[in-house]
């Protein structure tokens, strides 16, 4: 099953209510940056990958070092199956 945010607020209730075995989070959901739901993620040990067109130099300047990131474009059949 799939579950589709398009901001941070769904994004975040869908970790709270649903049961999730990992997630793909785009850097930019709606008019605002994803680091909240990835910190949200790491608490809950949730696998994730954060996928962004977004400059790299960014990306790293907002999210920990250990953050997995992929640049768009990507083939997010092969993220989903680097989560497990």
């Amino acid at each position: 099953r799939t579950e589709l945010a398009t901001t941070v607020d769904r994004a975040l209730d869908i970790l709270k209510n649903k049961l999730i075995d990992g997630a793909i989070i785009d850097f930019n959901i709606g008019q605002h940056n994803s680091v909240a739901v990835v910190r949200y993620l790491k608490t809950l040990k949730i696998p994730f990958a954060v996928v962004s067109g977004t400059e790299l130099r960014v990306l790293k300047q907002n999210l920990d070092e250990d953050v997995v990131i992929w640049t768009k474009p990507v083939d997010y059949h092969r993220v989903a199956c680097s989560l497990f």
